[in-house]
């Protein structure tokens, strides 16, 4: 018989850093994302957790923060140089310059009086010629997993990507599940770009849906769609490829929602990001 035992969390005693993955490179193009999250005194992660926490990068650091994300479309926070934790969690993502040995991340909680720091060797190769106004990648934040998916049917249903309670942030990589279907979800601002723009599924292999849609629930600040578009692409990759998928349609500073719905036998994906 099935048991399920629901705990309930104390205050956050300790921070937890996560990076993405530990082979990120001095190349010049390589970026380390990083998940941070609190645990209590008897080691549950505590998914109540809000907290304003200051984010840095030692001195001696040769990178620099790109974008913190706590994936609540209606904290206007960060903008003000403070980041606070939603729902428990909060990612970093930290561009690696030419010269970087290893990178420092710490995490300071000062209305808990915790903090931690996190470091990162870097994977010393050379640097990759770059050609200037080349195509570049930028980083989909705050990915979600959601249980429960039953057929890849389940691309066209209807779910509040503001519930924050019935999925749970991932980080594309590293996710492990027991599930047979596997839906990722994401929010997103179009970058601005006067150029093609293609979603990449990054290092994906197996079978797949993936749905990229305008969202129009509340466009603000945002320009809405100049036409509200709704794209859909599935498949079967049979060896790890970077996967494109062209935005035809959407233009700079439109926001959009993203659903890529995998199954799980054999499959993977590494990243998702947005490549002009």
């Amino acid at each position: 018989m099935a048991t399920c035992e629901h705990v309930t969390t104390g205050e956050p005693a300790t921070i937890i850093i996560e990076p993405h993955t530990t082979n990120v490179t001095n190349d010049g193009t390589d970026s380390a994302i990083f998940l941070v999250y609190t645990k209590d005194i008897d080691n549950n992660i505590v998914p109540t957790a809000n907290d304003e926490v200051l984010i840095s990068l030692s001195d001696n650091v040769s990178a620099e923060i790109l974008a913190v994300s706590n994936g609540d479309p209606m904290d206007q926070s960060a903008g003000r140089g403070i980041n606070k934790l939603f729902n428990g969690y909060l990612q970093v993502v930290v561009r690696v310059n030419t010269d970087a040995e290893q990178i420092t991340l710490n995490v300071d909680m000062t209305n808990k009086g915790i903090s931690a720091h996190y470091d990162l060797p870097i994977v010393q190769v050379e640097s990759v010629p770059t050609v200037q106004s080349s195509s570049r990648a930028l980083a989909i934040d705050m990915v979600r997993a959601w249980s429960g998916c039953s057929g890849f049917d389940d691309i066209n249903k209807v779910y509040n990507f503001d519930d924050m309670n019935t999925s749970e942030p991932v980080t594309l990589g590293t996710y492990k599940s027991n599930e047979e279907f596997l839906l990722f979800t994401a929010k997103a601002v179009m970058p601005e770009c006067n150029k093609k723009m293609d979603i990449v599924l990054v290092g994906i292999k197996g079978e797949y849906t993936i749905r990229v849609f305008h969202d129009t629930n509340n466009v603000w600040p945002h320009p809405s769609p100049q036409k509200v578009m709704d794209i859909k692409k599935s498949g079967i990759v049979n060896e790890k490829e970077d996967l494109h998928v062209p935005l035809n349609g959407f233009h700079s500073n439109e926001k959009i929602k993203v659903m890529l719905l995998m199954k799980n036998e054999g499959s993977s994906i590494d990243d998702l990001v947005f490549m002009s």
